[in-house]
């Protein structure tokens, strides 16, 4: 195994490194609308990996994968002690779970911190902020979602089919994580 080849597999368990990914990335699937078969990406290993600088070289960023302008996914890696500069989600909401690392969030006016495994939550028109506090490069997997408006129909709510209950009964409710309005004050 060459040495770059060794830095990229160091992030996977030890059961995993010596595996040989021999998947195909990409499938032959039904385009929506219109149920043509075309062949997509719909995989997407470590070793494929091909992030773009961002600005100031502060974040690197990939996207993988993306479905119109309904979804798109990809990684997002910050080294450490560096950040990815306060964003404006628009009419986008971006959902982030961090790999590796620990990163300060900030959405809108709250901070908090979220650790390996944890994930976060961008609802649209805010603002997010991300920050890498660890000493190792902080790992995130992002997707991106809006509703999107069809010729034949009004607004489409994408996920009009997912009713979620409105508390979790494993999960004690708090006022900051439910949809409430703030006050206006």
């Amino acid at each position: 195994m060459d040495d770059v080849q060794g830095e990229k597999d160091l992030h996977l368990a030890p059961e995993h490194r010596q595996a040989k990914e021999t998947s195909r990335p990409d499938a032959i699937i039904t385009e929506y609308p219109g149920g043509e078969e075309i062949r997509k990406r719909v995989a997407f290993t470590t070793k494929m990996a091909n992030l773009m600088p961002g600005s100031k070289d502060d974040f690197s960023f990939q996207r993988v994968f993306g479905d119109g302008d309904f979804v798109a996914a990809g990684l997002l890696v910050i080294p450490p002690k560096k950040s990815k500069p306060t964003k404006s989600t628009n009419n986008s909401t971006f959902v982030f779970c961090v790999i590796e690392g620990t990163v300060n969030v900030k959405i809108h006016k709250t901070s908090f911190v979220i650790a390996s495994g944890g994930m976060f939550m961008a609802p649209r028109g805010n603002t997010y902020f991300v920050q890498n506090i660890s000493d190792r490069d902080a790992r995130l997997c992002f997707v991106q979602t809006r509703k999107v408006v069809d010729d034949k129909h009004d607004e489409i709510d994408s996920f009009d089919f997912v009713r979620l209950p409105e508390v979790y009964p494993e999960v004690p409710s708090e006022p900051d994580c439910q949809t409430e309005r703030a006050d206006p004050a």
